[in-house]
């Protein structure tokens, strides 16, 4: 299947405001087919839809001073939108926080008297703990008691000892024990092999068999194909179709709208965007 890659003359048939019954209506308008157009693929007619107020004041400011149309409605595959502002306004108003829970008058505090602690006195009285309760069962009980005298220490010395001499029990029992001679090895010399000179019962019972005879091979010619001359039903049917294009990707890239219009327009006359 043969596919076109070239992009395909498209014609536009935009807006004439001549030929409109839109008077600031909310509804949509109606459009009839113009009698001189020939409908053919990749001719589009106009497809004016109701705007938000900025955006209609936006389109009738043409440079050409004809309206023009936006992506939305040049747009055909529907991929093609234009770009939404959302500006953000600022909070004029005075909300039910700020009216209740507004900022609230402290109490004023007294002022703070710095109070100098008096500086203490030694005493120099007399108490009557000490004349009244006398001295404590504690201290007259469990008093401090002399300690007993330590024996000197007396260093005691070490004897040197002398190095072992005589024979201990391990060594008289458990000593080194003479080994058992071991027999002469004697070599056995393998006997030769002799060759096989009978007949094993696998060469008299599955010798070579006799192979069935091939029938004679018939060469066969192959017939010359000749080239297809006629028409398959592939070709009939499956014409090779052109690829849709959307009008937007054959025009220049398109702006971010001006504020407060919430829609960019493609004039035709002085082929830019607006």
């Amino acid at each position: 299947m043969e596919v076109i890659t070239e992009k395909p003359k498209v014609q536009f048939n935009f807006y004439d405001e001549q030929n409109n019954s839109y008077n600031n209506s909310t509804d949509y308008p109606e459009f009839s087919k113009d009698s001189n157009i020939d409908y053919q693929p990749y001719v589009y007619t106009n497809r004016k839809f109701p705007l938000d107020k900025n955006s209609e004041l936006r389109r009738k400011e043409s440079p050409s001073r004809k309206p023009g149309l936006c992506v939305d409605e040049i747009c055909t595959c529907g991929f093609h939108r234009c770009p939404r502002i959302i500006k953000s306004i600022p909070f004029e108003g005075e909300s039910n926080y700020r009216s209740e829970f507004g900022p609230k008058a402290l109490p004023e505090l007294p002022p703070q008297i710095y109070m100098k602690p008096p500086k203490p006195l030694p005493f120099e009285g007399q108490t009557n703990y000490r004349s009244e309760f006398g001295e404590s069962n504690y201290r007259s009980d469990y008093g401090p008691k002399p300690l007993p005298e330590l024996p000197p220490r007396i260093e005691m010395k070490l004897p040197k000892s002398l190095p072992f001499e005589g024979e201990s029990n391990y060594r008289s029992e458990f000593g080194p024990k003479p080994l058992p001679e071991l027999p002469p090895k004697i070599y056995m010399q393998p006997p030769k092999p002799l060759p096989f000179e009978g007949e094993s019962n696998y060469r008299s019972e599955f010798g070579p068999k006799p192979l069935p005879e091939l029938p004679p091979r018939h060469e066969t010619k192959l017939v010359k194909q000749l080239p297809f001359e006629g028409e398959s039903s592939y070709r009939t049917e499956y014409i090779r179709k052109v690829l849709p294009v959307c009008p937007v990707e054959l025009l220049p890239k398109y702006p971010t709208p001006t504020y407060p219009s919430q829609h960019v327009f493609w004039d035709r006359e002085t082929k830019k965007w607006y």
